[in-house]
């Protein structure tokens, strides 16, 4: 792809990565997806989910329903197990119905027929069924979800068996009364709670009120969350931080003054994203909720699902679930999150949005950002103190979310165009400034879709392996970084078919003479044999012929 800047940009802003500043574990609450894997995730899906996911949030199964439901606990559960992916059981989804849920009664006293199937029958249920099957795959179960709005049908209200005169009451009681009988079940589960599809008081006093009273009955009823959590979906250009002006500002200090056991309690933002058709998936959108999410220490993470459940989170182009799935961008943004190692270092919004890390093992300072378009600056302070020489090397690379009218459908909801990875806009040196600060400027950023990630390290950093020389590590120009499993190091370069695309090594040699050069490559018999120009020191060395080899994976 040939990227062409023209014209001026607006300055989107200066982003501040405070290097100096590092703090612990990077939490990586983002990489989830509510029904983002289902059960038909298997053969290449199950590389792909791996690499990119840590989180899943999946409905849980009703009295009867099996692995029928393919976005169900009992059907995904076999499909994560063995990773790192944990799951979050809906149990808010035991009712029928949705918008509102249809209300089943809270026990089998009431409703007469079918009441076998009551809210306490079926909670039951699905306690044993995680206890029988799947504990080791479970990370939480949330008891409702977004009970201010889904519990509101006549049922109910009727119900004899709740206590309370109000709406919330009588959630509150149900919350309780279910509670305990996951306990009596599953004794060391986390439960989270109570789920509320908005909360952000600082808009909304009733939103105060509700989460207040809620927690005033949970430690009246020995019965408080392990897990705090909410939703935020709201359409509001600043919604990443609502959350964390309503967890700093108005939770924490609720959560002080009332005395709430066990605080602070880690915290889920069980659904998130902006509900406009233009978001879930879309490396810009995703990476600010993600800077958010480090920046206030929440733990769980899932984007709501607007598009194709069962994607992985929009991240795959869709594909029907067919065994041969097509990563877009997004897939690319979350496996670049997933990869970073190391101590968290803390970003200051300028125009876009980031997240930063300083793995002091490969001495790697990572920054991924988007969420704005326009010319923009990353302000680096602090790198000399990371003990990084004077002289950095510093690689830009972009993940294009492309609308590529040469693609059959481009529809967002249709998950984006197909992608081979991120393509390399710069790779050079800079030299910090006297006061170990550094300056990055970055031209006609297009944030708002695509996304980017700025790698510095030591300028000539030698190689681990000085005699073998792996082409990602390169110095890359126009060409573009692919991640597979079949590579060494888990990645290669391909792409490097225009007049100014090229990959340049930097080889340290003990002296002067003449050497065997060995390249692994792959070149598909879909496009016939490849060549390269070949050049030492500026100088013509001739053409270097690739046969076609069986596939990509070829050698």
């Amino acid at each position: 792809m040939l990227i062409v800047f023209l014209g001026v940009a607006a300055h989107a802003g200066t982003m501040t990565v405070n290097a100096a500043q590092k703090g612990g574990p990077l939490k990586k609450a983002g990489l989830g997806s509510l029904f983002g894997i289902v059960t038909n995730n298997v053969g290449a899906w199950k590389y792909y989910m791996t690499n990119s996911f840590l989180f899943v949030s999946e409905h849980q199964n009703r009295i009867g329903e099996g692995t029928t439901i393919p976005s169900g606990t009992t059907a995904v559960a076999p499909v994560i197990r063995g990773s790192k992916i944990k799951m979050m059981c809906r149990f808010g989804d035991l009712c029928y119905g949705w918008a509102p849920y249809t209300w089943p009664g809270l026990n089998n006293s009431w409703l007469g027929t079918g009441t076998a199937r009551s809210w306490l029958a079926q909670v039951t249920n699905a306690c044993n069924d995680i206890k029988n099957n799947y504990p080791d795959v479970v990370y939480a179960i949330a008891i409702f979800n977004e009970p201010e709005d889904e519990l509101v049908d006549t049922n109910f209200f009727n119900d004899p068996n709740i206590s309370g005169s109000t709406q919330a009451q009588r959630v509150n009681y149900v919350w309780a009364q279910t509670y305990k009988v996951i306990r009596s079940i599953l004794p060391t589960v986390k439960i989270m709670g109570p789920n509320y599809e908005d909360y952000r008081p600082q808009y909304f006093s009733s939103h105060a009120t509700m989460m207040h009273d809620f927690l005033t009955n949970a430690i009246a009823t020995a019965t408080v969350p392990d897990i705090i959590g909410w939703h935020n979906l709201n359409a509001s250009p600043i919604a990443p931080g609502d959350i964390g002006t309503a967890l700093t500002s108005y939770y924490r200090p609720l959560e002080t003054s009332l005395g709430v056991p066990g605080a602070p309690l880690p915290v889920s933002i069980e659904e998130f994203g902006v509900n406009n058709g233009a978001f879930e998936g879309i490396p810009g959108q995703m990476v600010p909720y993600w800077a958010e999410f480090e920046r206030d220490g929440i733990d769980f993470g899932d984007m709501g699902i607007y598009e194709n459940g069962g994607d992985l989170g929009n991240t795959m182009r869709y594909t029907a679930w067919d065994n041969n799935p097509s990563l877009n961008a997004g897939w690319y943004m979350m496996n670049w999150y997933l990869q970073m190692q190391g101590e968290y270092i803390p970003v200051t919004k300028g125009g876009s949005d980031g997240v930063a890390s300083w793995n002091s093992t490969n001495q790697t300072l990572t920054i991924l950002f988007g969420g704005a378009d326009g010319d923009t600056t990353v302000q680096v302070n602090g790198v000399g103190a990371l003990g990084i020489r004077s002289t950095v090397r510093v690689r830009l690379e972009m993940l294009n979310w492309t609308t590529n009218s040469n693609v059959a459908v481009t529809k967002i909801s249709c998950g984006g165009d197909p992608q081979t990875g991120g393509y390399n806009l710069y790779d050079k040196n800079f030299t910090l400034d006297g006061s170990g600060n550094l300056v990055i400027p970055v031209n006609a950023v297009e944030g708002i879709y695509n996304g980017y990630r700025i790698l510095i390290t030591t300028s000539n950093a030698p190689d681990i392996y000085p005699t073998k020389y792996e082409a990602e590590n390169a110095t890359v120009n126009h060409a573009i970084r692919y991640s597979t499993a079949q590579a060494s190091a888990g990645s290669y370069i391909g792409g490097i078919d225009f007049t100014d695309s090229f990959v340049c090594f930097h080889v340290t040699a003990p002296s002067n003479g003449l050497y065997n050069l060995f390249i692994r490559y792959a070149a598909s018999s879909a496009y016939g044999p490849a060549t390269h120009f070949v050049t030492v020191n500026g100088q013509s060395q001739g053409v270097v012929n690739y046969p076609s080899t069986a596939g990509w994976s070829g050698t």
